[in-house]
């Protein structure tokens, strides 16, 4: 397959809560595959905004919001661990299509 071809999932790095919502069972630790979505868990903590403008932590739950950082798909976007502070936002989960 070629990068400009179809894709067959989407691939979701995710806490154990997020894990549950997405997998359909609330165990929160293993991997699965819900219809097109490909679940992960990397066993981090989510992490927050470093500060506006920034490039979001990778364990920042970019799907519910970026509070002031920019869209970032990379752990290590200059070769060296980007991350930023411990916790999280009190974004609520989409339910989906209803």
């Amino acid at each position: 397959m070629s990068p400009d071809g179809p894709f067959d999932f989407t691939l979701y790095l995710a806490t154990p809560k997020t894990h549950d919502v997405l997998c359909g069972r609330p165990d929160g630790y293993t991997s699965c595959r819900n219809g097109n979505s490909v679940v992960l868990r990397l066993g981090r903590g989510q992490e927050t905004c470093p500060v506006p403008g920034a490039l979001a932590p990778v364990m920042r739950q970019q799907t519910l919001g970026l509070h002031g950082c920019e869209p970032n798909p990379w752990p290590y976007p200059d070769g060296t661990q980007y991350s930023g502070p411990s916790g999280e936002y009190d974004d609520p989960i989409p339910r989906g299509d209803s």
